[in-house]
């Protein structure tokens, strides 16, 4: 939907790093956090490894430094390579962020309300694994969950798909379709603790969101739009 831009030029020439950074970092960065964390006090380890509410302020407060500093990292990874510290412009025109606000969160939800009546019954709930221990989502209104679900994880997703990972693809010459769908299903299938029906409506988010990004030319736009869906889903 436009030329290569002189950030997606530059982020082409990293690709362990295109594909380090939204797919793998959150595995690394958790397992030596573990490691440190085992070294240092074997106790919190436990709490934050426990099944169940207990812990769950620990839980969150870790989840949220966590993501921050894969945030922190990932961005000063981005503005040292590409000169964009999101991987990406995210100005753009206000719009691309009424769409964003107003519309993707609308389209999503309806998604999921199709998805949802044609897999479910209506008893239950249908888009999570059953082995997936969701306790720690018992507590809607905790505002340590909120800045995590809220805030943090469509910033982290958003730069490292649509930006980073986006970004390397069109540097590459591929196809912007192909790049958006390489895109979205690496993005939904990073939530791992979803039933295959809600990991199909996550990839047609990361559908819409990776048009966005091109339609808008900016990284703005999804990085809003995401956290309005997240929102609307927090609700």
């Amino acid at each position: 939907m436009g030329a290569i831009n002189r950030s997606d030029a530059l982020l082409s020439r990293h690709p362990w790093h295109a594909v380090y950074w939204p797919l793998i970092a959150a595995f690394v960065y958790s397992f030596v956090s573990a490691v440190f964390l085992y070294a240092l006090t074997p106790d919190l380890l436990n709490i934050l490894s426990d099944e169940g509410p207990a812990g769950n302020r620990e839980k969150w407060i870790y989840a949220s430094l966590l993501q921050g500093l894969i945030l922190v990292r990932m961005c000063l990874w981005a503005e040292k390579v590409s000169g964009e510290p999101f991987g990406g412009p995210v100005h753009a025109e206000m719009k691309w962020f009424a769409f964003a606000v107003l519309v993707v969160p609308l389209i999503h939800w309806q998604v999921f309300e199709i998805i949802g009546g044609l897999v479910s019954s209506g008893e239950g709930d249908w888009t999570t694994r059953e082995d997936f221990d969701t306790s720690m989502f018992t507590d809607r209104g905790s505002m340590l969950m909120l800045v995590y679900v809220i805030l943090l994880a469509p910033i982290v997703e958003e730069v490292g798909f649509r930006g980073i990972l986006l970004g390397f693809l069109r540097g590459r010459g591929i196809p912007e379709i192909a790049a958006v769908i390489v895109t979205a299903a690496g993005f939904a299938l990073l939530h791992t603790q979803y039933t295959v029906p809600a990991i199909t409506a996550i990839f047609l988010l990361g559908l819409v969101l990776g048009w966005l990004r091109l339609a808008s030319g900016s990284l703005g736009p999804p990085i809003i739009a995401h956290i309005a869906v997240n929102t609307l889903a927090s609700l």
